[in-house]
């Protein structure tokens, strides 16, 4: 076994491989990424075999595209991603670090129930950090600092513990399904119209997982909840123009986006002109 540590950072090779295992453990470590050297990874540029990796936020924050949006990667949250895959994770600029454990397994069976565990749950999953998966994560990480997965049968089994460690650790969705969600996103948008809101900040505003809140929203409203904060941002957008003499800067920035031209290329998609021709028209 060849195994390189820098700053708890664990690979696992074994050349003379001989067993075909359901379960491997590829890598695991702690890290604490800074600026001092650019962190982003692409989920398409990192080869072509089956790989499962999960990512659990200890502090500072990180920043994930996936499935066209952006999430903010908060303590507590694990980030449950495949490759080869089209998401791309990297530590932002207005983060000052972004500490995690982290953990990669490869495998036929560990790959299918990684797989099945994350369209169940979710890929941005609030974690305690107490949570059993947490802890089996700590103690891989232990075992490894201790050089006690030196043939491939030992690694295997440590990848095999974590995975039955995340299914047993699977959220519970506390919020009943006799209680409406739109009334509680609503207010919690309408409170926030000024800054982003993200799905998995709603999700996690009403304790239901991201890919169980996503079809509770659309089966309630007939919308994706994306759609919905779109549509509660522009709507207060154009009431803005309508009835203010702010800039459309301005208006952008009251709306929650940094970024003017953005909000422009989105409003023009949504109402068929930009904002000056929308003001001009009424």
């Amino acid at each position: 076994m060849n195994v390189s540590c820098e700053d708890e950072r664990y690979y696992l090779f074994f050349p003379e491989s001989e067993w075909l295992l359901p379960a491997a453990l590829v890598n695991a470590g702690h890290e604490d990424r800074r600026h001092d050297r650019p962190y982003e990874f692409n989920g398409m540029c990192r080869g072509s075999e089956d790989l499962a990796i999960f990512q659990y936020t200890l502090d500072g924050e990180g920043e994930l595209d996936f499935a066209g949006e952006r999430f903010r990667v908060l303590p507590g949250s694990a980030m449950l991603l495949l490759v080869p895959e089209e998401h791309c994770y990297r530590l932002p600029k207005h983060s000052g670090h972004w500490e995690y454990y982290y953990i990669s397994v490869n495998g036929v069976e560990a790959v299918r129930l990684f797989r099945e565990f994350r369209r169940r749950n979710g890929f941005l999953i609030d974690f305690p950090n107490n949570a059993r998966v947490v802890k089996c994560l700590e103690e891989i990480l232990r075992k490894l600092r201790e050089r006690n997965a030196d043939c491939q049968p030992a690694a295997s089994s440590l990848a095999y513990d974590f995975m039955m460690a995340l299914l047993q650790s699977a959220p519970r969705n506390t919020l009943p399904k006799s209680e409406k969600l739109l009334p509680q996103v609503s207010r919690y948008c309408l409170a926030r119209l000024d800054r982003p809101v993200t799905v998995a900040e709603l999700a996690h505003h009403v304790n239901l997982s991201y890919w169980h809140f996503s079809h509770r929203f659309k089966e309630e409203t007939g919308e994706s909840p994306y759609d919905y904060i779109l549509k509660l941002k522009f709507g207060y957008a154009s009431r803005l123009l309508q009835n203010s003499t702010d800039s459309v800067k301005a208006v952008a920035f009251a709306c929650g986006f940094s970024d003017a031209g953005n909000f422009c290329k989105v409003f023009r998609r949504l109402f068929g002109k930009t904002p000056a021709e929308f003001r001009r028209n009424g």
